[in-house]
Protein backbone atom coordinates (compact mmCIF):
# COMPACT_ATOMS: atom_id res chain seq x y z
CA UNK A 1 0.00 0.00 0.00
CA UNK A 2 0.88 3.17 -0.69
CA UNK A 3 1.40 5.35 2.62
CA UNK A 4 0.95 8.96 3.31
CA UNK A 5 2.13 9.54 6.58
CA UNK A 6 4.93 6.71 8.59
CA UNK A 7 3.81 8.03 12.15
CA UNK A 8 0.85 7.98 13.32
CA UNK A 9 1.62 11.37 14.86
CA UNK A 10 2.28 13.26 11.64
CA UNK A 11 -1.53 12.14 10.81
CA UNK A 12 -3.23 13.06 14.05
CA UNK A 13 -1.12 16.71 13.53
CA UNK A 14 -2.85 17.07 10.02
CA UNK A 15 -6.31 15.69 11.76
CA UNK A 16 -6.54 12.84 9.11
CA UNK A 17 -5.95 10.17 11.39
CA UNK A 18 -9.28 8.82 11.70
CA UNK A 19 -10.11 8.70 7.35
CA UNK A 20 -9.44 5.21 6.98
CA UNK A 21 -8.53 6.43 3.11
CA UNK A 22 -5.23 8.11 4.24
CA UNK A 23 -3.05 5.03 4.95
CA UNK A 24 -0.35 5.74 7.63
CA UNK A 25 2.87 3.20 7.55
CA UNK A 26 2.58 2.78 11.17
CA UNK A 27 -1.04 1.93 11.94
CA UNK A 28 -1.48 0.40 8.83
CA UNK A 29 1.67 -1.64 8.36
CA UNK A 30 3.63 -2.14 11.03
CA UNK A 31 0.58 -2.41 13.53
CA UNK A 32 -0.67 -5.14 11.29
CA UNK A 33 2.54 -7.35 11.82
CA UNK A 34 2.17 -6.55 15.26
CA UNK A 35 -1.45 -7.91 15.58
CA UNK A 36 -0.72 -11.22 13.06
CA UNK A 37 1.99 -12.19 15.39
CA UNK A 38 5.07 -11.65 12.97
CA UNK A 39 6.97 -9.21 14.92
CA UNK A 40 6.47 -8.50 18.35
CA UNK A 41 7.78 -5.27 20.05
CA UNK A 42 10.99 -6.11 21.72
CA UNK A 43 12.66 -8.82 19.31
CA UNK A 44 14.92 -7.21 16.43
CA UNK A 45 13.67 -7.33 12.81
CA UNK A 46 14.89 -6.52 9.83
CA UNK A 47 12.87 -4.45 6.95
CA UNK A 48 14.68 -3.49 3.34
CA UNK A 49 13.50 0.24 2.45
CA UNK A 50 13.73 1.41 -1.20
CA UNK A 51 13.68 3.75 -3.26
CA UNK A 52 10.25 4.77 -5.18
CA UNK A 53 10.99 5.84 -8.73
CA UNK A 54 8.83 7.58 -10.48
CA UNK A 55 8.41 6.68 -14.17
CA UNK A 56 6.49 3.72 -16.02
CA UNK A 57 6.12 0.22 -14.82
CA UNK A 58 7.12 -2.78 -17.23
CA UNK A 59 7.52 -5.62 -17.13
CA UNK A 60 9.62 -8.10 -19.78
CA UNK A 61 10.90 -10.91 -20.54
CA UNK A 62 15.00 -11.07 -20.39
CA UNK A 63 17.84 -12.60 -21.08
CA UNK A 64 21.00 -10.37 -21.16
CA UNK A 65 18.45 -7.93 -23.27
CA UNK A 66 14.95 -7.41 -23.39
CA UNK A 67 12.99 -9.73 -25.81
CA UNK A 68 9.55 -8.49 -25.05
CA UNK A 69 8.02 -6.24 -22.82
CA UNK A 70 4.96 -4.36 -21.89
CA UNK A 71 3.04 -2.01 -19.39
CA UNK A 72 0.93 -2.76 -16.29
CA UNK A 73 -1.38 -0.77 -17.95
CA UNK A 74 -5.03 -1.02 -16.67
CA UNK A 75 -4.39 -4.24 -14.09
CA UNK A 76 -8.30 -4.14 -13.51
CA UNK A 77 -9.29 -4.90 -16.79
CA UNK A 78 -6.39 -6.76 -17.66
CA UNK A 79 -5.21 -4.64 -20.23
CA UNK A 80 -1.85 -3.64 -20.45
CA UNK A 81 0.52 -1.72 -23.58
CA UNK A 82 2.87 -3.79 -26.10
CA UNK A 83 6.34 -2.37 -25.11
CA UNK A 84 8.09 -4.29 -27.54
CA UNK A 85 8.33 -2.00 -30.37
CA UNK A 86 9.99 0.49 -28.07
CA UNK A 87 12.03 -2.25 -25.58
CA UNK A 88 12.58 -5.20 -27.55
CA UNK A 89 16.63 -5.41 -27.87
CA UNK A 90 17.47 -2.88 -24.83
CA UNK A 91 20.81 -4.27 -24.06
CA UNK A 92 21.67 -5.23 -20.47
CA UNK A 93 25.98 -4.78 -20.79
CA UNK A 94 27.16 -6.50 -17.69
CA UNK A 95 24.38 -9.40 -17.71
CA UNK A 96 26.33 -12.40 -19.41
CA UNK A 97 24.55 -14.16 -22.43
CA UNK A 98 21.22 -16.31 -22.03
CA UNK A 99 20.42 -18.41 -24.26
CA UNK A 100 16.68 -16.77 -25.40
CA UNK A 101 14.90 -20.18 -24.22
CA UNK A 102 16.25 -19.41 -20.80
CA UNK A 103 14.69 -15.87 -20.20
CA UNK A 104 13.07 -14.56 -16.77
CA UNK A 105 10.37 -12.32 -16.01
CA UNK A 106 11.88 -8.82 -14.68
CA UNK A 107 9.77 -5.68 -13.36
CA UNK A 108 11.23 -2.22 -14.11
CA UNK A 109 10.62 1.66 -14.08
CA UNK A 110 11.39 3.23 -16.90
CA UNK A 111 13.01 6.76 -15.97
CA UNK A 112 14.10 9.82 -17.62
CA UNK A 113 17.61 10.97 -15.25
CA UNK A 114 17.65 14.69 -14.56
CA UNK A 115 20.31 14.92 -17.54
CA UNK A 116 18.52 13.21 -19.99
CA UNK A 117 15.46 14.92 -19.68
CA UNK A 118 17.75 18.46 -20.75
CA UNK A 119 19.29 16.74 -23.54
CA UNK A 120 15.56 14.96 -24.79
CA UNK A 121 14.28 18.74 -24.54
CA UNK A 122 16.83 19.61 -26.85
CA UNK A 123 16.61 17.62 -29.32
CA UNK A 124 12.83 17.74 -29.77
CA UNK A 125 12.49 21.05 -28.41
CA UNK A 126 9.87 20.64 -26.24
CA UNK A 127 9.49 22.01 -22.48
CA UNK A 128 8.97 18.94 -19.94
CA UNK A 129 7.53 19.83 -16.40
CA UNK A 130 9.81 16.99 -14.96
CA UNK A 131 10.81 14.05 -15.67
CA UNK A 132 7.40 11.53 -14.81
CA UNK A 133 5.93 14.32 -17.27
CA UNK A 134 9.28 13.21 -19.57
CA UNK A 135 9.13 9.40 -19.91
CA UNK A 136 5.39 9.27 -19.80
CA UNK A 137 5.34 11.69 -23.42
CA UNK A 138 8.47 10.29 -24.88
CA UNK A 139 6.40 6.89 -24.78
CA UNK A 140 3.20 8.27 -25.72
CA UNK A 141 5.31 9.86 -28.82
CA UNK A 142 5.21 8.48 -32.19
CA UNK A 143 9.09 8.64 -32.71
CA UNK A 144 9.76 7.64 -29.24
CA UNK A 145 12.07 4.40 -30.62
CA UNK A 146 14.22 7.43 -31.74
CA UNK A 147 15.16 8.29 -28.57
CA UNK A 148 15.45 5.16 -26.80
CA UNK A 149 19.16 5.62 -25.35
CA UNK A 150 17.68 8.30 -23.16
CA UNK A 151 15.13 5.56 -21.60
CA UNK A 152 16.73 3.97 -17.83
CA UNK A 153 15.45 1.22 -16.43
CA UNK A 154 15.39 0.72 -12.77
CA UNK A 155 15.43 -2.91 -12.01
CA UNK A 156 12.88 -3.60 -9.61
CA UNK A 157 11.82 -7.87 -9.34
CA UNK A 158 12.54 -11.01 -10.88
CA UNK A 159 10.53 -13.84 -11.43
CA UNK A 160 13.89 -15.88 -10.20
CA UNK A 161 12.08 -18.42 -7.53
CA UNK A 162 14.04 -19.26 -4.34
CA UNK A 163 16.04 -16.20 -3.39
CA UNK A 164 16.41 -13.68 -0.72
CA UNK A 165 15.40 -10.09 -1.33
CA UNK A 166 18.79 -8.67 -0.35
CA UNK A 167 20.42 -11.29 -2.65
CA UNK A 168 17.63 -10.72 -5.34
CA UNK A 169 18.32 -6.75 -5.36
CA UNK A 170 22.28 -7.34 -5.91
CA UNK A 171 21.91 -9.40 -8.49
CA UNK A 172 19.92 -7.01 -10.69
CA UNK A 173 21.70 -3.94 -9.76
CA UNK A 174 24.90 -5.98 -10.77
CA UNK A 175 23.56 -7.32 -14.28
CA UNK A 176 20.72 -5.70 -14.99
CA UNK A 177 21.06 -1.87 -14.06
CA UNK A 178 21.61 0.59 -17.19
CA UNK A 179 22.70 3.65 -15.18
CA UNK A 180 20.71 3.82 -12.13
CA UNK A 181 20.61 0.78 -8.57
CA UNK A 182 17.99 -0.08 -6.99
CA UNK A 183 18.77 2.15 -3.98
CA UNK A 184 17.71 0.55 -1.30
CA UNK A 185 18.87 0.56 2.74
CA UNK A 186 18.49 -2.54 5.66
CA UNK A 187 16.76 -1.32 8.65
CA UNK A 188 17.65 -3.24 11.80
CA UNK A 189 15.91 -3.01 15.04
CA UNK A 190 12.91 -3.40 17.45
CA UNK A 191 9.52 -2.31 17.01
CA UNK A 192 10.36 1.79 17.84
CA UNK A 193 13.19 1.63 16.46
CA UNK A 194 12.33 0.56 12.85
CA UNK A 195 9.40 2.75 12.83
CA UNK A 196 12.03 5.67 13.42
CA UNK A 197 14.59 4.54 11.23
CA UNK A 198 11.82 4.73 8.27
CA UNK A 199 10.81 8.00 9.14
CA UNK A 200 14.71 8.97 8.86
CA UNK A 201 14.68 7.31 5.62
CA UNK A 202 11.79 8.85 3.98
CA UNK A 203 12.87 12.49 5.19
CA UNK A 204 16.29 11.72 3.60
Amino acid sequence: DKCKFTLNKEAMERDVFEDHNVKIFERDFLAKHLQMGLIDMTTPFELIAELKYDGISVEADVTDKILSARSRGDASNDIAADLSPVLAGYKFPYAPPVPDDESFGMKFEAIITHVNLDRLSTLRDKGYANSRNGIIGLFGSSDVYDYRDLITLVPLATSIEGIDRVSEIEFMNKYYNSGEYLRYSILRGTYTEILFQVYKFVNS
